[in-house]
């Protein structure tokens, strides 16, 4: 008898079973393929547009090999790198530049004034943050400021973004700093 329903409870999941998989089984199988198309296309994109990171880098490196010239020519067709390629040759950004490209190219101008780098310093998203510490410090230093040059300089040692060498070198800077502002040793 405990065979007899035994067999019966069995037959019962089993039908159970296959009306869940007869109502939701169509549906299983969609999201499966779903979620298979969406991985295929995602890995598709992903690949076709490293492919295309490639090229526009290889291009940059292939300009730059042959000068300014072929540099600012291929600018254009450079895509993000374009800003880059400007800069490299020589010629100004356009208007529209993003800013951290606009902030590399006041860094590395001439008549940067401590205001100008203080302010590209005080930019928490700007990837120059640590680079504009020191050119403050420097144009600080060179203004005869060397304790102002110091607390840029400190900026810097204690930014964890900054790298170790910019770090060590704000450090001989303010070390050098220190002994200029005393009426030590230069």
């Amino acid at each position: 008898m405990t065979d007899l329903i035994a067999e019966s409870q069995e037959a019962l999941r089993q039908e159970r079973l296959e009306a869940l998989a007869r109502r939701w089984g169509p549906w299983a199988l969609l999201a499966a393929v779903a979620v298979v198309l969406g991985v295929v296309a995602w890995q598709g994109w992903a690949a076709a547009d490293r492919a295309a990171r490639e090229a526009r880098t290889g291009a940059y490196i292939a300009a730059a090999e042959e000068g300014p010239g072929a540099l600012a020519a291929a600018a254009d067709s450079l895509g993000p790198l374009a800003p880059l390629a400007r800069l490299t040759a020589g010629e100004p950004l356009d208007e529209d530049a993003p800013q951290m490209w606009a902030d590399l190219a006041r860094l590395g101008a001439a008549d940067l004034t401590l205001e100008q780098a203080k302010a590209i310093a005080g930019r928490t998203d700007s990837p120059w943050r640590a680079r504009a510490w020191e050119r403050a410090a420097v144009l600080a230093a060179q203004g005869g400021d060397f304790a102002a040059a110091r607390e840029f300089l400190d900026e810097i040692v204690r930014d964890p973004a900054a790298p170790g060498s910019l770090k060590a070198r704000a450090q001989d800077l303010a070390t050098l700093y220190a002994a200029q502002a005393g009426g030590g040793p230069e």
